[in-house]
């Protein structure tokens, strides 16, 4: 359903974790890059069909003294009290 090329620099699109949003839906899908690099990207889709993939990775607010990701897989997305949280493996 989702195109390879859906972003700029998008070799593959994979492992996609979806949930229910403003009556479409959210999502957070791994975006293997034309050098082979996994980056997690957002989209968000109306019908759950057509998506629309933010050409850019997402950007992580991380702490202080905390390394950002250098790259990341297998993303899980839940919902808990009106907050939603993601999980992904992380290198």
């Amino acid at each position: 359903m989702i195109r390879r090329s859906v972003t700029p620099t998008s070799n593959s699109v994979l492992n996609s974790a979806v949930v229910p949003f403003n009556g479409g839906f959210a999502g957070v899908f791994r975006v293997d890059d034309t050098r082979r690099e996994m980056r997690l990207h957002s989209g968000l889709s109306f019908d759950g069909l057509a998506w629309e993939i933010a050409p850019e990775p997402i950007e992580w607010q991380v702490p202080e003294g905390v390394e950002a990701p250098a790259y990341g897989y297998d993303p899980r997305v839940v919902e808990l009290d009106g907050k939603f949280f993601v999980t992904w493996c992380n290198g």
